[in-house]
């Protein structure tokens, strides 16, 4: 009977938390904070924070993430490319490493990229990367695709100076930036706005796919 009781003592603490979590989502961050994993995020963005928290909280049960100030020196703005948006995202993570006030936690760093496919079709997309010092692991993901007009791009192309020290890697000025302004919102909203996904969501599900690969790299030790 003791496993019943357990059960059912479970289950409605289990309902009170959904509960509490659907009328105030902010409540989520304090219930299932905790636990064994603690991770940092090279960004004190609340976007990239809260996906990242909620994608890990959902696979590991519970999680205290938390986002860190970085800032990236050697590559553009607006990285371009697989290449650039890679080292742009690893600049993130040793930048955090660097910090002697950070513990050897695992990180993850998050950066938007362009990418061209074809001749003028252009996308948006970002990279995910953990990266654990203490196991040796170092994983990455992709959120999905977002068209970008090539106008648009062609903007961003002109408003970069010709001097621009990091134009082999990109733009000094971001595709967001000029989306938001063409679509009359928020830089952080253009890819909902445009598309009906939030870059929140777009964030969310490749950190769940990362802690996903993040937990069975941490079984399989």
């Amino acid at each position: 009977s003791g496993g019943i009781l357990s059960r059912v003592a479970e289950k409605a603490k289990n309902s009170v938390d959904s509960m509490i979590t659907t009328l105030d989502p902010q409540m989520r961050e304090y219930i299932y904070s905790g636990g064994d994993l603690d991770i940092l995020v090279a960004s004190r963005q609340e976007i990239k924070i809260s996906a990242i928290r909620e994608a890990f909280q959902a696979i590991f049960g519970k999680a205290t993430v938390e986002g860190i100030e970085v800032q990236v020196k050697t590559i553009a703005t607006q990285p371009v490319g697989f290449a650039a948006g890679i080292k742009s995202a690893e600049e993130r993570l040793e930048a955090v490493f660097q910090n002697p006030n950070v513990q050897a936690l695992p990180v993850v760093a998050v950066e938007n990229f362009l990418l061209e496919v074809g001749e003028d079709t252009w996308y948006d997309l970002g990279v995910l990367i953990l990266k654990d010092p203490v196991r040796q692991i170092t994983l990455q993901t992709f959120t999905q695709m977002t068209p970008v007009p090539t106008a648009v791009v062609s903007l961003a192309q002109e408003d970069t100076p010709l001097d621009y020290s990091l134009k082999w890697s990109g733009y000094s000025v971001t595709i967001g930036s000029h989306m938001a302004k063409n679509l009359g919102v928020h830089h952080s909203e253009w890819h909902h706005a445009l598309t009906g996904v939030s870059r929140r969501e777009m964030i969310l599900l490749a950190a769940k796919s990362l802690a996903t690969l993040y937990k069975s790299s941490l079984i399989s030790e």
